[in-house]
């Protein structure tokens, strides 16, 4: 999954789910501006230590 992906989900859901399974994320990391969302995903990939492909691919299963 790519990020051309990530601007199809709703973002609300996306949110919820992730500060529900990583406690040391924040609505602030989570916060993003329509075309910037790379922005979020290279926060997401600093402060949880994961690669961003494997975000993408977690965020893309939060849908199904």
């Amino acid at each position: 999954m790519k990020n051309s992906t990530v601007t199809t989900l709703d973002w609300e859901v996306v949110k919820e789910k992730l500060l529900q399974q990583f406690s040391t994320l924040t609505e602030e990391d989570l916060m993003t501006e329509s075309g910037k969302e790379d922005e979020v995903f290279d926060k997401l990939e600093a402060k949880l230590g994961m690669p961003k492909e494997e975000i993408y691919d977690m965020v893309g299963k939060f849908e199904k």
